[in-house]
């Protein structure tokens, strides 16, 4: 891994440093006066997706197909 400096850093506790420096700027507190309304996109009944059945079953056919 790089820091800002193009410098290798290959201890944990750089590595620490690093990820949180790069996460840290992706996340920003925002005023929440202006919240966007999503839209409903799966509109086959109006509860949208509310009753999703996950069975392992399921779960097991679609890791087999990637």
């Amino acid at each position: 891994m790089l820091n800002d400096l193009n410098e290798v850093v290959n201890s944990a506790e750089g590595m620490s440093r690093e990820f949180n420096k790069s996460f840290s700027s992706v996340f920003n507190r925002e005023g929440s006066g202006n919240i966007p309304e999503a839209a409903l996109v799966y509109k086959e009944n109006a509860n949208g997706l509310c009753d999703i059945e996950i069975t392992e079953k399921l779960v097991s056919e679609k890791l087999d197909r990637l």
